[in-house]
């Protein structure tokens, strides 16, 4: 892997270009590609270039029923796990890597949006969107979420190369392709919108990944690696984890079990012993619930790859300095969620069970099972008191029947 790519992940330089190849539109899922298909339909021998070909068809069979075509594809990918596992298997390694930003694709499907929560891109207007602190996919041809969107003819395409190649959107995406660098992934540099757009740029810094060389005149050095996108997108993620910019993602793999321990003794356990008897078990409660939230949180965010970046550890600072304030206000269920959320986010990057599943307020030591938590309640030197008044006056609040729950807030 050439230490130029690592090196502008790591600086947030790095900006995928996916093409067909790894697209609904190629050959991977279907034995024969949309092209072939409108190509038969037309009984048509000589080639075409993709948009004129697409131009016969819509004026043969209308626009509309050559969008069924498309969605046809889509839909029937979606309904077999095999071929749509294939499909996507880019995008979910894509998914891994937080520090790509952004994307560009000339493909119309949504699988950008769906695997790697990226934000879609596709009018003058959505460039209001980039300020924001999140991931992006740049649909030069479109979306399938908005059919009018689509560039699909010769027509269509000569509408786009004005779309991209005046005001600003040239002007973002100029900037976007002098100051990155661009890996060509899975792209043929066979569209004369796109073609017409490169050219203009001056100087363009990447790589081309596809198995067979493809003409090009846009890049200033002819850099190709001779690999599939799916090959080439694993290894990269292994070299960053080798090198330590990548956290395992067997990481997240042991938050399912763990996650299900948890919710077990929560609502199994804990949540049977009645908090009008025993008030401090409002802490255990909140402290779970902090253990929960973590944990779905690093679940539900695997798709941005946000807890597969090492820079998560500045989390821990974050929520200590909320600790010390909440402790200066005497919210001590608030501490004790803070307290589980820690463990959880501790127990995730560690790999191990977190060190408790239990909680009292200033106690210090681990408590292994709801047993040893009632006796150390029961026995009350452990207690303290602003705390135990604390839960005490908000059992009070609360009908009997209500199982308490802190919800992901920290006002």
């Amino acid at each position: 892997m050439p230490k130029e790519i690592i090196k502008a992940y790591c600086e947030e330089r790095l900006i995928i270009f996916a093409g067909a190849a790894i697209s609904t539109e190629g050959t991977l899922p279907f034995p024969v590609t949309l092209y072939e298909d409108v190509k038969q339909s037309l009984n048509i021998k000589t080639n075409l270039p993709f948009d004129q070909m697409m131009e016969k068809f819509v004026y043969r069979f209308g626009r509309k029923k050559l969008l069924k075509v498309i969605f046809d594809k889509i839909d029937y990918i979606k309904s077999f796990n095999d071929i749509y596992g294939f499909s996507t298997e880019f995008h979910r390694e894509l998914s891994k890597l937080h520090y790509i930003r952004n994307i560009i694709t000339t493909n119309w499907d949504s699988f950008f949006e769906e695997y790697c929560s990226a934000i879609p891109v596709v009018e003058r207007y959505d460039l209001k969107l980039v300020e924001l602190n999140q991931r992006f996919v740049y649909k030069l041809h479109g979306s399938i979420n908005f059919p009018r969107s689509m560039i699909i003819t010769f027509h269509d395409t000569l509408q786009n190369k004005k779309k991209l190649t005046s005001g600003s959107f040239f002007s973002h995406l100029k900037k976007m392709f002098e100051s990155n660098l661009i890996l060509f992934i899975g792209y043929s540099f066979r569209d004369d919108d796109i073609n017409t757009l490169l050219s203009r740029i001056k100087k363009i810094n990447g790589y081309i990944i596809n198995k067979s060389n493809v003409k090009q005149k846009f890049l200033s050095s002819k850099k190709w690696i001779k690999t599939d996108a799916n090959h080439f997108i694993h290894r990269l993620n292994l070299e960053l984890t080798k090198k330590g910019y990548l956290l395992s993602e067997n990481l997240l793999n042991q938050m399912y079990p763990t996650l299900k321990t948890t919710l077990n003794i929560h609502h199994n356990k804990t949540s049977s012993i009645s908090h009008k008897k025993q008030p401090t078990i409002l802490f255990s409660l909140a402290y779970q619930d902090g253990l929960i939230h973590a944990y779905q949180r690093v679940i539900l965010k695997y798709k941005t790859g946000e807890y597969l970046n090492p820079h998560i550890h500045v989390l821990f600072a974050k929520y200590f300095d909320i600790r010390i304030t909440k402790c200066e206000q005497n919210k001590f269920l608030d501490v004790a969620y803070i307290d589980g959320y820690l463990n959880g986010l501790n127990s995730y990057l560690t790999g191990k069970k977190p060190q408790s599943y239990f909680y009292i307020y200033d106690y210090k030591k681990p408590i292994k099972n709801i047993k040893i938590l009632l006796k150390k309640i029961n026995s009350q030197k452990i207690i303290n008191k602003n705390a135990y008044k604390h839960v005490l006056e908000y059992s009070k609040k609360i009908h009997a029947s209500i199982v308490y729950q802190h919800t992901p807030f920290l006002f």
